[in-house]
C-alpha cells in the first residue's frame, strides 16, 4: 500500500470483519467523507491512493453511493503536517470525496484508517442524507453583460408622467 502499513490495515480489517458479521441487524447511516491528499503526489499516485482508501472503506461493508476522484487544488492557507519526523507545509492538495452507507459501529474504523494514512492531509467524516447534496453552479450575471444591456435598451426612455400614474393607481388600491 502506498501510504500506510499493511499490518495496521490487517489488524483493523480483522476487528471490522467481526463487526460485519452482525451488520445485517445493525443500524446503518449515510456518511460523506471529504479528504485532502498531500499535493506532492503525482496525479497517478493520488488516484491509486484514493482507490486504496475507497477499497478499505468497502472492505468494512460499506455500500458506495457516490464519489469524486481527487483533483489538485490550491489551498486557501498552508497546512502543516508532520511527516517522517519533520513538519512539512503544503499549499496544494488533491481533494476528493466519497459518500457511502455503513454500519454505525464501523464508522470509527474508517476514521482510524484515514488518521493513520500519512498521505491524507486532512479529512472530514460527516453523517448526511442519501439524496444528492451537490450545489449547482449558477451563472454569474454582470451589469455590463449583453443580457443586461439589451434589457435596458428595450425599455426605452422613462416617462415621468406614466410613472406618476402607476404610483397613483397603486396608492388608490
Amino acid at each position: 500500500m502506498l501510504g500506510w502499513d499493511v499490518s495496521k490495515f490487517e489488524r483493523i480489517k480483522g476487528k471490522v470483519l467481526n463487526e460485519i458479521i452482525d451488520m445485517n441487524t445493525e443500524e446503518k447511516n449515510i456518511y460523506e467523507l471529504g479528504y485532502h491528499l498531500i499535493g506532492t503526489l503525482s496525479e497517478e499516485d493520488a488516484q491509486k491512493e484514493a482507490d486504496e482508501l475507497r477499497e478499505a472503506v468497502l472492505a468494512m461493508g460499506a455500500e458506495m453511493i457516490a464519489e469524486d476522484s481527487p483533483k489538485l487544488r490550491p489551498l486557501a492557507y498552508a497546512i502543516t503536517k508532520k511527516r517522517e519526523g519533520k513538519n512539512t507545509k503544503y499549499t496544494s492538495a488533491y481533494f476528493g470525496w466519497i459518500k457511502f452507507e455503513l454500519a454505525i459501529s464501523a464508522a470509527s474504523s474508517v476514521k482510524k484508517i484515514f488518521d493513520d494514512n500519512q498521505k491524507v492531509l486532512r479529512f472530514l467524516l460527516s453523517k448526511t442524507v442519501r439524496e444528492s447534496t451537490l450545489m449547482q453552479q449558477r451563472p454569474v450575471r454582470r451589469p455590463d453583460s449583453p443580457e443586461v444591456r439589451r434589457k435596458e435598451e428595450s425599455s426605452g426612455p422613462v416617462n415621468p408622467e406614466e410613472i406618476d400614474k402607476k404610483i397613483d393607481a397603486l396608492v388608490a388600491e
